[in-house]
């Protein structure tokens, strides 16, 4: 699961973004996140284009520097999370019984540190507080573990 903030396709129109699934980005920290992205060549672009710059329409990839944060969360199975950030001083996991047995000690690795290991008790405020985040019922999950990152 990948949560990047800010989302979108121009510098004009890129959103803030806090939550994705099970994991939420509770506080980002200043600084440059590389992205990839896609432009066009301007052919094309209008409805009324003659259909030679519409043949002539293509996509280029490019990187683009931002101002932003990343998450970048793995379930490893077996009771094991990996998670790398980039430019996050705290985030959030949210866990759900099909995800992985809390009634056992979840293994999580924080940037290839070893950030927590014990179990998790699912509890109804948790599974309320993540109902709270979309407002969906199909993305409730009744256990979470906050996690400090710091500086990077």
């Amino acid at each position: 699961m990948v949560l990047a903030s800010p989302v979108g396709y121009s510098s004009s129109k890129c959103y803030p973004v806090r939550h994705n699934r099970w994991v939420t980005l509770d506080e980002p920290i200043e600084g440059p996140l590389e992205y990839d992205a896609l432009q066009n060549n301007g052919r094309g672009h209008r409805e009324d284009s003659p259909i030679e710059e519409w043949n002539q329409w293509e996509l280029s990839h490019k990187r683009v520097t931002r101002t932003g944060a990343m998450i970048d969360a793995v379930n490893l199975g077996d009771n094991r999370l990996a998670v790398t950030t980039r430019n996050v001083a705290r985030l959030t996991l949210w866990l759900h019984p099909r995800m992985v047995d809390l009634a056992k000690p979840i293994h999580i690795t924080l940037d290839g540190r070893p950030a927590f290991d014990a179990r998790v008790t699912p509890s109804l405020p948790t599974l309320l507080d993540s109902f709270q985040r979309r407002r969906d019922w199909g993305l409730v999950y009744p256990g979470k573990v906050a996690l400090e990152v710091g500086q990077r």
